[in-house]
């Protein structure tokens, strides 16, 4: 209007063609383009490696976090549990004690009920059978109770557990075997681990087992801090704490006792072979089961903060550029589309580097 005005009194022949040239040569095209563009073609690319964004802000998230926290069982581990060894603690013998307890685990998704499961096989008759997520399972089996899960659920002293990963079973009369379980590494753990450290971010396993075997985890990768024994509640409980004390943390997981901190971390991510309820608690979810794509993504996710600035500068460098010459009447207004289309080119080509 007041381009308008002042070339109205001045020289009215070219009020139009001047307000004109700055309307066009003002548009804010390349302005709103400067930040979708950017984040479509960093998903595109993050999808083409293998990570499925879910929820956008996981981008911005990636560029300020300084906390990763993972799981261990399916995450840090391979998550393909094996039964290694069975010691028996009371008067059953071992056939009996690993028939009911393959029966408890035979309908459970736990990556630890794989351990039990034999194709075929006939097993004893269970019902009520009751999860206890963080703990373990239980049923009545020949109208009898029988739970099976962690020494400190089952009331068994700490100072009888045994290196590594082991769980129990427990009858009406007690504690009747002990069974020990193996579980690998993933190949690529200890190099995220020490990728992350390089990177300035605090790591921390955050598991429910509270075994001997996450000490050994640990203390193999290095991490930062170990908080092992929690139920979900507790694990969500500990990235609060972490928040109130200004830490911006990523989360990583699988299983169904991950769902709440997955569901309430900064950003998330679940592995492609985890539960159901942990992706769709996950704000991304890792396709291959490859944890090196974090720190792809964590990367491109600050290449992208990079081009959302310059595409930024360029757009308001060119407003401002171009305004003052089209209001003085330098500016015809063709040249002014002419510019306009030009801007946005370049805003987006720039963004589309991000897909490469």
């Amino acid at each position: 209007a007041l381009v308008w005005t002042f070339w109205h009194f001045h020289q009215p022949e070219q009020a139009f063609w001047v307000t004109l040239a700055v309307l066009v040569a003002t548009c804010p095209c390349a302005l709103s383009l400067a930040t979708p563009t950017a984040l479509t073609s960093a998903t595109a690319h993050l999808t083409r490696t293998g990570i499925l964004l879910r929820r956008g802000h996981v981008l911005d998230i990636l560029t300020r976090a300084n906390r990763v926290v993972m799981d261990k069982t399916g995450t840090l581990t391979t998550g393909e549990i094996r039964l290694a060894a069975i010691e028996l603690l009371g008067d059953q013998d071992e056939a009996h004690c690993l028939a009911i307890a393959r029966a408890l685990e035979s309908q459970s998704e736990h990556p630890i009920a794989r351990a039990f499961r034999t194709p075929g096989e006939v097993l004893p008759a269970v019902r009520d059978i009751q999860p206890v997520i963080g703990h373990g399972i239980a049923g009545i089996i020949a109208e009898e109770p029988y739970r099976l899960g962690s020494a400190s659920w089952l009331g068994i002293s700490q100072d009888d557990e045994v290196a590594g990963l082991s769980v129990y079973l427990a009858g009406p009369k007690g504690p009747l075997a002990r069974f020990l379980l193996e579980d690998s590494l993933r190949p690529d753990a200890l190099a995220l681990i020490q990728a992350f450290k390089a990177a300035g971010l605090k790591t921390t396993i955050l598991t429910g087992d509270g075994s001997a075997q996450a000490d050994e985890v640990a203390r193999t990768l290095g991490v930062d801090e170990l908080v092992k024994g929690m139920t979900p509640d507790g694990k969500l409980a500990y990235l609060k704490a972490c928040e109130a004390r200004g830490d911006i943390s990523i989360m990583v997981g699988d299983g169904i006792n991950d769902a709440p901190v997955l569901a309430g971390a900064h950003a998330s991510f679940a592995m492609a072979g985890g539960t159901d309820l942990a992706k769709n608690s996950a704000d991304a979810i890792l396709l291959g089961d490859n944890l090196s794509r974090l720190l792809e993504a964590r990367d491109l996710a600050l290449r992208t903060r990079k081009i959302i600035k310059e595409n930024f500068a360029w757009s308001i460098g060119y407003n401002l550029l171009v305004l003052p010459l089209a209001a003085s009447g330098w500016l015809p207004p063709y040249l002014a589309a002419a510019g306009m289309s030009l801007s946005s080119l370049i805003v987006v080509t720039n963004s589309m580097r991000l897909n490469r």
